[in-house]
């Protein structure tokens, strides 16, 4: 029997989101598009914009306030959590901010750092993710040159007064000045990924561009995307913001204050940090991987690693790894690959097992060892097949995950 499996065209080259070259590059995620057998599947639509350079830091205002290059002392105010409405179109999840007053969409991103805007005002940039119009000032920070999906561009870096549209909460976030660094995009690179991606990544080294939440005195969010989770509606692929009150949608909160202190919680792990990703993703250790009712066991016995990530539709998963996926479901004459039930289990820190599953999840392999050449062990990269309709907790400062 022939083995039916998802054949990705223009597959996601996910180092290009985990892994900067060097300090004067640019590199980001490509799309992933997929097959399920003789049905249409639906194509990713995310591609992250990653960066690098020397640290700088600015912070959040959750007010929009005027345009200045000036420092501006710091100024601590109440701890709080505030709440931002999301959109959900093309089957990806949006926010919408102010920069500089101007209206703008992204995509939320729990794999990347940075807070984006495109580069131009063209008819459909503007309808579905807003228009460039020399928003706020030059940061100091250089342009970066980046190749993006075979697109080649480069990213300003300036900075602007920021806020979110319709938030809700008491108070403000601990800030230290009343603008924030952001990237602008230009249009070669905006041909490839068609949008902008708003980064939950906060912890980076010092080389690399400011994260957004690097910016704030965020500590911890939460991702519920068990409210109104499946209404995708193509009215919701413009840039609109109407109607945020009327009904209940998925949410964003962030917070100046951890929310699983006193719970049960999946550990994060520093694993990938050791081997030189530049930044802190959200990864935990997983215990076990089960493909329609069977267990996928490393041969090598190396331990696999997950990264919490709304920016991918699927899951992504080391080469190893999947190739022997592949040999094991040929032995069994098995007529799906990945065309079945994907089950994953974590230990918590009280010796719980939290399990999660995803139906026929787009999957997509890559290399970590391209990158990471000390590393040694698996990758597998959980996107919106395991994370939606589902309520997910990070204290990031604390290292703590929990989905429900």
């Amino acid at each position: 029997n022939t083995i039916e499996w998802n054949n990705q065209r223009g597959a996601l080259d996910l180092m290009h989101k985990m892994v900067l070259s060097s300090s004067s590059s640019l590199n980001s995620r490509s799309r992933d598009y997929g097959e399920n057998d003789s049905s249409d599947v639906e194509q990713s639509r995310r591609s992250l914009i990653t960066t690098s350079f020397s640290a700088a830091l600015v912070a959040l205002s959750n007010l929009p306030q005027p345009s200045t290059s000036a420092t501006i002392p710091p100024v601590v105010h109440q701890q709080t959590i505030l709440t931002l409405p999301l959109s959900k179109a093309g089957g990806a999840y949006f926010i919408y901010y102010r920069v500089d007053s101007a209206l703008f969409r992204a995509v939320l991103d729990t794999g990347s750092p940075f807070l984006m805007i495109p580069g131009s005002c063209s008819q459909n940039t503007r309808a579905k993710t807003g228009c460039y119009r020399q928003q706020g000032v030059p940061s100091g920070l250089a342009t970066t040159f980046e190749q993006f999906d075979g697109f080649e561009g480069e990213v300003e870096w300036r900075r602007a007064p920021f806020s979110f549209v319709n938030a809700t909460g008491t108070g403000s976030m601990i800030v230290s000045s009343p603008t924030v660094v952001f990237g602008v995009a230009d249009d070669n690179v905006m041909s490839g990924p068609g949008g902008v991606f708003f980064g939950l990544v906060k912890e980076t080294d010092a080389w690399i561009r400011p994260s957004f939440l690097g910016q704030t005195g965020v500590t911890s969010f939460i991702i519920d995307l068990r409210k109104n989770a499946n209404a995708d509606d193509a009215k919701n692929d413009v840039l609109e913001i109407g109607g945020f009150k009327d009904e209940p949608r998925p949410s964003l909160a962030l917070s100046t204050v951890p929310f699983l202190s006193s719970m049960d919680y999946i550990p994060m792990t520093k694993a990938l940090r050791r081997v030189g990703d530049p930044v802190q993703h959200y990864v935990s250790k997983l215990k076990s991987i089960t493909i329609n009712g069977t267990p996928l066991i490393p041969k090598d016995k190396r331990p696999i690693y997950a990264i919490f990530d709304t920016g991918v539709t699927g899951m992504v998963m080391s080469r190893e790894l999947y190739d022997q996926r592949y040999m094991e479901a040929r032995e069994r004459r098995e007529r799906k690959l990945w065309g079945g039930e994907v089950q994953l289990t974590f230990e918590t820190a009280r010796k719980n097992i939290k399990t999660i599953t995803a139906v026929k999840p787009l999957t997509t392999p890559f290399d970590p060892k391209a990158n990471w050449k000390n590393f040694r062990g698996h990758v597998i990269v959980l996107g919106l097949s395991f994370l939606d309709e589902m309520k997910l907790t990070v204290d990031i400062d604390d290292g703590r995950i929990w989905m429900e």
